[in-house]
């Protein structure tokens, strides 16, 4: 059964446990063997995106299950001339709490 979730926008005083959540994530990924998000993610990008309202918590009943970054503004390095030329809402910095990975979380 599909549980409802909600995003709201991250707020500056959410800065700190979305600094804690990424580390967590960061850690179960380095578990895992990858070799991503070994450098810690700088707090001035995530105040930024958080100030210019592109980063959202989302969440299950009190609890943050996942955050992520909502943004038009596709990277160059990521994505080819073709793509960079459409419009798009772009996802980035998904991360799920793994209280919550596998939970089969839904928008409400």
């Amino acid at each position: 059964m599909r549980r409802p979730v909600i995003a709201t926008p991250a707020k500056s005083s959410d800065l700190s446990h979305l600094i804690a959540f990424r580390e967590e994530a960061a850690g179960w990924i380095q578990e895992l063997g990858y070799d991503q998000w070994r450098q810690a993610y700088p707090p001035e990008r995530l105040s930024d995106g958080i100030d210019s309202g592109s980063v959202f918590l989302v969440r299950d009943a009190a609890v943050t299950a996942a955050t992520l970054t909502l943004t038009v503004d596709a990277d160059p390095e990521l994505w080819g001339d073709g793509e960079l030329g459409e419009p798009a809402g772009l996802v980035s910095k998904l991360t799920v709490a793994r209280t919550h990975g596998g939970q089969n979380l839904e928008g409400g």
